[in-house]
């Protein structure tokens, strides 16, 4: 146990993080423990649902006086010292002043399951041919009990790298998408279904074969969706 009288040399910010970092420390060995055991049933597994902490500050302030005797500096400034240590009511003089202050701060780090314990999203990607040239991009965005996300932004991307080098395995030579091609909107919220659109329409001068790649983002989730050039 530390020693009552000890200054502890750190912030409370340095505190609390090391509190949390030894926390996921401590369930990340939990999360190692053997999840079948040998007869092959399976095993409790173990979480830490919570941890209180309580930190108690004490802070000691001193005013000392100018001394009296041999010293006849006029410029001699009242010395003040700021310390950790306990402070008695004796220690209260009339020519100084001495106190303490005791801070108490309490608090507790609570597990939360992921995306705040609601069921995990879901994206799902996929392309209608329209015309010879012209897709229909549509992202549908739900939970996992497949329940509709509404007024959630997805982000159609090109990328053209991506679609060179899946060209190229088609023997298909570009070095880079035409400036024509192009998405009709980039960025597109989900409706009450749960559901974005958007169009991708291609140059004249995009090749028979040409995959064209596009990187779809909702939320925290991304998806790789190909488009091939077909008669």
């Amino acid at each position: 146990m530390a020693n009552e009288n000890e200054v502890m040399n750190t912030t409370i910010d340095d505190f609390l993080l090391s509190l949390a970092e030894g926390l996921v420390a401590a369930q990340e060995q939990l999360n190692q423990l053997p999840k079948i055991g040998e007869s092959g049933r399976p095993l409790p597994a173990y979480y830490i649902p919570s941890v209180d902490f309580e930190l108690r500050v004490a802070l000691d302030f001193s005013k000392e006086p100018a001394p009296t005797r041999g010293f006849s500096n006029p410029n001699f400034i009242t010395r003040q010292n700021l310390t950790l240590r306990p402070v008695l009511p004796s220690e209260t003089t009339v020519e100084g002043f001495k106190g303490e202050v005791i801070s108490t701060i309490k608090g507790s780090f609570v597990s939360v399951p992921p995306n705040e314990g609601r069921p995990g999203m879901v994206l799902q990607i996929d392309a209608l041919r329209k015309k010879p040239r012209e897709f229909l991009l549509t992202a549908t965005v739900t939970n996992a009990l497949r329940e509709p996300l509404a007024d959630v932004q997805v982000n159609f991307n090109l990328d053209p790298e991506l679609s060179r080098e899946l060209s190229a395995e088609d023997n298909v030579v570009i070095t880079g998408l035409k400036p024509a091609t192009q998405l009709q909107d980039g960025i597109v919220k989900t409706n009450e279904q749960g559901i974005a659109a958007t169009t991708l329409v291609l140059s004249p001068g995009e090749p028979m074969g040409v995959n064209i790649s596009l990187i779809i983002d909702a939320v925290n989730l991304t998806e790789t969706l190909i488009v091939k050039l077909e008669p």
